[in-house]
């Protein structure tokens, strides 16, 4: 998983949906998302109408798979077994702000979701983001 961007990085992760035992996936996973955190903490930031830059400190991740014996996390909140329905996939590098923080999404349609939360992080001007929005 050796890209340059986040971008890249995000847009090179295959997920475990070919892969039959959990826990064989969950040490893959495991390694991936290692390698994505790294990515991001070492070299991430979002920049925002070119004058400003936001840098996660604190992230999690999140997989889900709708396939049928696929590995599920009942925490993830888009996904059809927590709506009850049909949920529809976000685009590759979409935000979802709700009330845990920030996803970016990275999922790839009717296999699997994946996001990394951004619980935190620091704007260029060294303060919190989320405790400039919630006060």
């Amino acid at each position: 998983m050796d890209k340059n961007t986040l971008y890249e990085a995000l847009a090179g992760f295959n997920g475990v949906t070919n892969i039959k035992l959990d826990s064989e996936k969950r040490v893959i996973l495991s390694k991936q998302f290692s390698e994505l955190a790294t990515k991001i903490f070492n070299t991430g930031y979002f920049e925002v109408n070119g004058c400003r830059r936001i840098y996660p400190t604190v992230i999690e991740f999140y997989y889900h798979e709708e396939v049928e014996g696929g590995l599920l996390d009942p925490i993830m909140y888009h996904t059809n077994l927590n709506n009850k329905e049909q949920v529809d996939y976000y685009p590759f590098g979409s935000f979802n702000f709700h009330v845990s923080g920030l996803d970016v999404t990275f999922e790839k349609k009717d296999e699997y979701r994946a996001s990394f939360l951004i619980r935190d992080c620091l704007t260029s001007f060294g303060q919190s983001l989320f405790m400039v929005l919630t006060g």
